[in-house]
C-alpha cells in the first residue's frame, strides 16, 4: 500500500560518496515519522543534475512483526525489509549506518575512504580530521563546521585525483540533559553547520587526532612521519586492500597533501584557529618507492627461502613497508637486506648481508641475522622451504 505525502512519493534520495542511495518509505506508514527521515537527511539530497558513479536502495517499515503470528504483518510475499522500527530514535540511527554501510561498499576499489570527520574551507580545500570510533570525531565536526563547510563527520572519500566527495549524513550526538549518554540524529542545520562552499571539494590535508583532556596548552601540531603515518591511517581505511596497489596509493596520496600531522587537544573548539595552518605548512615529501612483486623461483630446497606474497610494498628511505589483508608491518634493520637477498639459503643471506654492511662490532654475524631471518618468518613477511609453484610441479611430475 502506498502513503504518498506533501512531498511527493514515497522515495527519499541521499547521496553519499557519490553514491545515490534510494530510501524506500512506502512501508512507513506513519506520516510525521516519514516527514523526520526526510527532514533528517535534508543536507544529503543530491544537488539538482546529480550524476551518482552506484546507485543502492533500503527499505523502511515502522510496523513491527507480530512476535505471535505465523508471517509477517509488514510484508508477507514481498521484497525484504531492510529497517524495521517504530521508534524513530532506533530507526535513525539504524538507518545512518546501513547508508554509511551501503556507500563504502559500493566504492571499495574507487576511493580511499578515511574514518574521518572532515571541514571545507572557502576554496574547496578538505581537512580529514582520522581517528578510531570513540576518538572526538563528531563532536569535533560539530564544533569546526560552524566556521567551515561541513563535509562529513564518518568517511573521507578520495578519489584517485584527490577530489572529496562528500558524505552530509546527521550527526549523532548527545542529548542535552542526558545522564546516561544518549544520543540522538540531528541534521547539520539544528546544529548550525556551514554549508559546502561552490568550489570544488579536494583533499587538503589529513590529521591524526588526539584528544587529551590532560593537555591544557594550546593544541600541539605535530609532523608524522610517512611510515608511522602509513601505520596509523591503515586501522582507519575501508577496504584498503580493494584498492589497486593500496600502499602506492595511500603514500601518492599522502604526498599530495604534503605529509600527515597529528594534532594533539584538549577542547574541540581550540582546533577551530589551527585548521587554516594544516595546510599551510611546507614539507618535502619523504621519498618512497614501490618493492618489487614477489617472484616465483624454481627451487626445491628447504633450506631456500623466499619473499611471502604482500598485497603492496614500499622501501621508505631504506625501511620496508608491507601490507597483507589489513595488516601493516613495518620492516627495519637488517630485515630489507635479508629481503633483498632472497630467494637464497641461510649462508648466501648471511654472506649477502655482512657484504654490504660488514662484520658487527658485537656479537656473531651468522647468530644475529638468523635471528633476523626468524623474526621475519614468523611475521609472514618470508617463507622457508619448497616454494608452492615448485610443490605443485614436483606433484605433477611424480
Amino acid at each position: 500500500m502506498d502513503y504518498p505525502d506533501e512531498m511527493g512519493g514515497t522515495d527519499l534520495a541521499v547521496s553519499a560518496l557519490g553514491v545515490r542511495i534510494v530510501l524506500d518509505l512506502e512501508l512507513v506508514a506513519s506520516r510525521e515519522l516519514r516527514q523526520q527521515i526526510r527532514d533528517l537527511w535534508t543536507d544529503a539530497t543530491p544537488p539538482a543534475g546529480d550524476a551518482a558513479v552506484r546507485s543502492a536502495s533500503l527499505r523502511l517499515s515502522d510496523t513491527v512483526p507480530d512476535p505471535g503470528s505465523t508471517g509477517s504483518r509488514i510484508r508477507q510475499d514481498r521484497t525484504r525489509v531492510d529497517i524495521v522500527s517504530d521508534d524513530f530514535r532506533i530507526l535513525a540511527s539504524a538507518l545512518s549506518s546501513q547508508v554509511t554501510l551501503k556507500a563504502i561498499e559500493a566504492r571499495k576499489g574507487e576511493l580511499v575512504m578515511l574514518h574521518a570527520c572532515g571541514i571545507a574551507e572557502p576554496d574547496g580545500r578538505v581537512t580529514a580530521f582520522v581517528g578510531p570510533s570513540g576518538r572526538g570525531k563528531t563532536t569535533l565536526a560539530s564544533r569546526l563546521a560552524r566556521r567551515f563547510g561541513y563535509v562529513t563527520d564518518e568517511t573521507v572519500g578520495v578519489d584517485a585525483e584527490g577530489r572529496v566527495h562528500p558524505y552530509r549524513k546527521p550527526l549523532s550526538v548527545i542529548e542535552s540533559g542526558s545522564h546516561h549518554g544518549d544520543k540522538t540524529q540531528l541534521n547539520s542545520q539544528e546544529l548550525g553547520l556551514v554549508p559546502l562552499p561552490a568550489e570544488p571539494l579536494v583533499l587538503g590535508a589529513i590529521c591524526l587526532i588526539e584528544r587529551d583532556p590532560e593537555h591544557e596548552a594550546a593544541p600541539d601540531v605535530t609532523e608524522v612521519g610517512l611510515a608511522e603515518a602509513i601505520t596509523a591511517l591503515v586501522p582507519e581505511l575501508s577496504y584498503l586492500p580493494a584498492l589497486e596497489r593500496p600502499l602506492q596509493t595511500l603514500a601518492a596520496l599522502i604526498d599530495r597533501v604534503g605529509g600527515v600531522r597529528r594534532i594533539r587537544y584538549q577542547d574541540a573548539e581550540q582546533v577551530v584557529d589551527v585548521v587554516p595552518g594544516l595546510r599551510s605548512r611546507p614539507r618535502s615529501p619523504q621519498l618512497w618507492e614501490a618493492l618489487p612483486a614477489e617472484s616465483a623461483p624454481r627451487v626445491r630446497s628447504d633450506d631456500v627461502y623466499h619473499r611471502a606474497p604482500a598485497d603492496d610494498g614500499i622501501s621508505i628511505s631504506g625501511v620496508y613497508v608491507f601490507l597483507h589483508g589489513t595488516r601493516v608491518q613495518v620492516v627495519d634493520g637488517v630485515g630489507p637486506l635479508i629481503w633483498d637477498a632472497l630467494p637464497a639459503d641461510r649462508a648466501t643471506i648471511t654472506d649477502d648481508v655482512v657484504a654490504r654492511i660488514g662484520v658487527p662490532e658485537t656479537g656473531d654475524a651468522r647468530t644475529l641475522i638468523d635471528q633476523a631471518l626468524d623474526d621475519l618468518i614468523d611475521a609472514g613477511i618470508v617463507e622457508a622451504g619448497v616454494h608452492r609453484d615448485d610443490a605443485v610441479a614436483v606433484e605433477e611430475s611424480s
